[in-house]
């Protein structure tokens, strides 16, 4: 997800690069950490990055790198390939490494691809100029955006997947072909199959007896067709027993409106039922 190609170039170039800095000032500027011993190149990123409407800081070795989570953008000027590997190796040492991105501005006579097998996710030559230093960046943050987007989407994705887990109601979701693709711990304790036993497993699973099989099959045309059910249904268990649950079935929608999946929620009542009689 990180651009590794040639510079802006040419008066397009020019155009896309102020374009992309003009949306970005609309925004709270990243800060840029320069690693260099020269403070030439350091003064000159550093004016580049206040033009942008950037932070920047400067570092002229390791032990001065500040305390804390790393900045976003780290960039290293005039180091070589053992010193660039080095900041990457410190950079991936921290717990939110994967929020930070690397370019590296080649000294003399060191190659790009020998920067990229140092850590580098891209670099520039010496003579770099300004613009094309700010595209990189530009670049960079919407890379470091979609990591973003994709640690915060994984997060909520675990934090569902341990909701399901730990509640003490039976979940059960099947694809668009009706096969089991999440089977939580208390279907396990409700049905009797474990996780591995249930996985990919058809409607048969737990409607082995016509009986069963009448009051579960109507749930997933209409399911898939977009609605929400709330029924109560009979279930044959690992060991033969039959169960009635009250079970609530919803679907599962992606981004784009399609049902992907078919979700159950259900709770054993057979107790309940046989004490009405």
């Amino acid at each position: 997800d990180v651009y590794k190609g040639q510079g802006p170039g040419g008066p397009r170039g020019s155009v896309l690069v102020h374009s992309a800095l003009r949306a970005h000032k609309r925004n709270l500027p990243m800060v840029v950490l320069i690693v260099t011993e020269d403070p030439l190149i350091a003064s000159r990123i550093g004016r580049a990055m206040a033009a942008a409407g950037r932070d920047s800081q400067a570092a002229s070795s390791l032990s001065e790198l500040p305390p804390g989570p790393p900045a976003p953008i780290v960039i290293t000027a005039g180091l070589d390939c053992a010193a660039v590997a080095t900041v990457s190796a410190t950079l991936r040492a921290a717990a939110d490494w994967a929020h930070t991105l690397l370019l590296a501005i080649a000294p003399a006579g060191v190659s790009r691809e020998a920067l990229f097998a140092a850590g580098a996710e891209d670099c520039l030559p010496a003579g770099f100029e300004a613009a094309e230093l700010l595209f990189r960046l530009s670049v960079f943050e919407r890379c470091l955006a979609t990591r973003r987007a994709d640690a915060a989407a994984r997060q909520r994705m675990a934090l569902l997947a341990a909701i399901v887990e730990s509640t003490s109601d039976a979940v059960v979701a099947r694809d668009r072909e009706q096969k089991i693709i999440v089977w939580n711990a208390a279907a396990e304790a409700l049905y009797g199959y474990t996780a591995a036993e249930a996985m990919g497993r058809g409607p048969d699973l737990l409607a082995r007896t016509p009986q069963a099989l009448a009051t579960a099959a109507p749930f997933y045309p209409r399911v898939y067709a977009g609605e929400s059910i709330r029924t109560e249904s009979l279930r044959i268990r690992k060991d033969g027993t039959e169960v009635l649950v009250s079970a609530s079935a919803f679907p599962i929608v992606g981004a784009d409106g399609e049902v992907l999946a078919a979700a159950g929620v259900s709770r054993d009542i057979t107790a309940q039922k046989l004490s009405l009689i």
